[in-house]
């Protein structure tokens, strides 16, 4: 908070309003669900691909992408390629068999598609120029896609076309859905619809989704300018993670958790609601089952499902404890197991979502999820005869002898809890916020959950018997809890020694990280800058682009300040960004702008700056980090009836991210 008021400070001389309501804008995103043919080899019962457009000018950082893609929990990714691949100005056949060999060396897998919003094209002409790469490729890529509307006929053209190019890839079908979403104004870690369109389609017998770029509709920017056309942007910035990712990777946790038997779950009857407003389908295989519980918005208070026990064929009712509400936690449906196994117990129903189980040495770790404040039930089937110890019970567990059922009433909060049951069962309650960034984590020779509120957590690499974790955070202070077999030696944060905390009952270690606040670091060139002189070259606008190359020798052009120039041209600025160790910055450039100017930045074109308010406007446009050096050249081509009267230089707040390094002695 104390940096994005610096920097509205900082910009205030550039006349740039602080975020409005506005920042909260719906944003449009594309699901394609496809249910994919058993005989596709190598392909996992679930597929969960992120739509990834590789841009030749950012192959530097396509292995940050594809690891974002992977810890957010997909498992392979859509290749959009182009209608006019191998042509000039597209993508480059060498630039597509670099990238997939990124993909699969990343180890996930591909689906080869045209843009999933945009259905319109040739199968032949686009097929030909790519089909020796992607034979090259065949064990990582599954099938090709084509979208059901596409208007020279879908999946049975495309397979014509490989079929007389004797492309031997299997082809499949998607079918598109628009979904636009929203923050829950309640909830603002939460995008509704985003966590709905996911779960309904696995309810609709979905096998394969397609999620459009897991990093479109990034969090509300610190700058917000009402009623401005917004900048034709050139090269995407491909770093914010916005909520919608993190509801990606929350619905990922559960689909995996709850294995393959999800996807290859048959609809079943039997499952119903007594309260109006919620809705409930069922999906059994073989023994166990799976309920899809929509609920709305206000919590439903005295409600009961009711189901067919796949296992036993007898009539369920759940829940048991009095008092219990069934919220939409925000996401307004929910994916509840029925007889899931676990190591040494059964889950028989669960009202909240259960999404990690992992075998933590000689114990189980499960953990689920609700909004804090919601009062839910789950019920183990335990191995022993007993009625085991529970330690941290919020509310005395119900035991069934008759069937060994332990009932547990459980109520996330603000923070994590954690219920020891037995010798060998730890049952983790975590608040939704801080489940949508759990990571899975390899610790020695197991994997272990880690939970916090980090951006985003690394590769772990083991050397000398230490762990290397490594750690992206946004500023700020955040929170740590990881569930290990026994308290490590030591643990180090960037070679400096950490305060942790550690549990022996529940086998927690707590601790926390901590990244200063950007404009609180040192540094010669400053990180917010306001630009206000430029080299002109008096003009038409429309004279040849050589006047961008950042090489161009500019010293005869005269220098101008911005706010007084009024005339037709070029104008050059010259800036520099500082060297900032470990930081992951975005850079944005704002402009004011009165009419429109093409923007440029080291000779290409990024974006045009228009305002068509006759007093002039601000414009933000994203600085792509493939083209930003330590010493930069922004240039403009302004008409006659168009000026540019200052420029600001800043990083995008809500993507600056520090780098920080976890050192484990286990």
């Amino acid at each position: 908070m104390r940096l994005t008021m610096a920097l509205a400070a900082a910009l205030l001389c550039l006349g740039i309003a602080a975020p409005s309501a506005a920042a909260n804008s719906s944003v449009s995103h594309i699901l394609m669900r496809t249910v994919q043919r058993p005989e596709v080899a190598g392909a996992p019962a679930l597929v969960f691909a992120a739509a990834l457009e590789p841009q030749p000018a950012e192959r530097e950082g396509w292995g940050e992408v594809l690891l974002r893609v992977a810890r957010g929990g997909f498992n392979a990714v859509y290749v959009s390629v182009p209608w006019n691949v191998g042509k000039e100005g597209s993508l480059a056949v060498a630039d597509l068999d670099a990238f997939l060999a990124k993909v699969a060396e990343t180890g996930l897998k591909a689906i080869i598609g045209p843009p999933i919003d945009d259905p319109f094209g040739l199968w032949r002409e686009w097929l030909a120029p790519i089909q020796p790469v992607l034979e090259k490729h065949a064990e990582t890529i599954l099938w090709l896609q084509a979208r059901a509307d596409s208007p020279q006929g879908g999946a049975a053209e495309l397979s014509k076309a490989a079929q007389a190019l004797k492309c031997a890839l299997p082809v499949a079908e998607g079918v598109t859905t628009q979904v636009t979403s929203e923050r829950d104004p309640q909830r603002p870690y939460r995008e509704p619809e985003v966590s709905v369109a996911l779960r309904v389609a696995l309810a609709e017998g979905a096998t394969a989704l397609v999620w459009d770029q897991p990093f479109a509709g990034t969090a509300p920017p610190l700058i917000s300018i009402d009623d401005v056309p917004p900048a034709v942007v050139h090269h995407g910035r491909g770093g914010a993670l916005p909520i919608a990712y993190y509801e990606a990777h929350l619905f990922s946790q559960v689909a995996r958790c709850l294995g393959d038997p999800l996807a290859k779950a048959q609809p079943a009857e039997g499952a119903a609601a007594d309260a109006a407003g919620i809705s409930v389908t069922q999906r059994n295989l073989g023994r166990q089952g799976f309920l899809f519980v929509r609920a709305p918005a206000e919590p439903v208070q005295r409600f009961h499902l009711s189901y067919t026990d796949p296992e036993s064929g007898e009539k369920m009712t759940v829940p048991r404890t009095q008092g219990l509400s069934l919220r939409s936690f925000g996401a307004g449906v929910r994916i509840l197991p029925l007889n899931l196994p676990v190591p040494g117990a059964t889950i028989r129903y669960s009202t909240c979502e259960v999404y990690g189980v992992y075998q933590v040495g000689e114990r189980t770790v499960i953990l689920v999820t609700d909004d804090d404040g919601g009062l839910n039930e789950i019920a183990l089937k335990l191995e022993g005869a007993e009625k085991p110890a529970i330690r941290n019970a919020p509310i005395e567990p119900v035991w069934d002898a008759a069937s060994r059922t332990l009932t547990v009433s459980v109520v996330p909060s603000f923070a994590e809890s954690f219920m020891v049951i037995g010798e060998k069962l730890v049952l983790g309650v975590v608040p939704t916020e801080r489940a949508q960034r759990t990571w899975s984590v390899r610790y020695g020779d197991g994997t272990v959950p880690m939970i916090t509120s980090a951006y985003l957590v690394g590769q772990e690499a083991t050397l000398e018997g230490k762990i290397g974790l490594p750690v992206f955070l946004q500023q700020g202070r955040s929170a740590v809890s990881m569930v290990l077999p026994k308290e490590p030696r030591y643990l180090a944060v960037d070679s400096r020694g950490a305060k942790t905390a550690f549990d022996a009952t529940t086998g927690v270690l707590s601790f926390f990280l901590q990244s200063p606040v950007l404009l609180g670091v040192e540094t010669k060139t400053p990180i917010v800058q306001v630009l206000d002189r430029a080299r002109h070259k008096a003009g038409l606008a429309a004279e040849t682009a050589e006047n961008a190359q950042p090489d161009l020798d500019d010293s005869k052009w005269p220098e101008v300040r911005l706010d007084k120039a009024k005339t037709a041209g070029w104008y050059r600025i010259g800036f520099s960004v500082p060297a900032l160790e470990n930081w992951i910055l975005h850079w944005k450039a704002t402009v004011e702008v009165t009419g429109k100017a093409v923007v440029y930045l080291n000779g290409e074109p990024i974006g045009t700056a228009a305002s068509t308010d006759e007093k002039g406007g601000f414009v933000d446009l994203d600085l792509p980090s493939s083209l930003i050096r330590s010493k930069n050249t922004l240039a403009f081509s302004v008409d006659a009836n168009s000026r540019v009267r200052k420029v600001g230089i800043s990083p995008h707040v809500e993507d600056t991210v520090q780098r920080q390094l976890l050192i484990f002695f286990p």
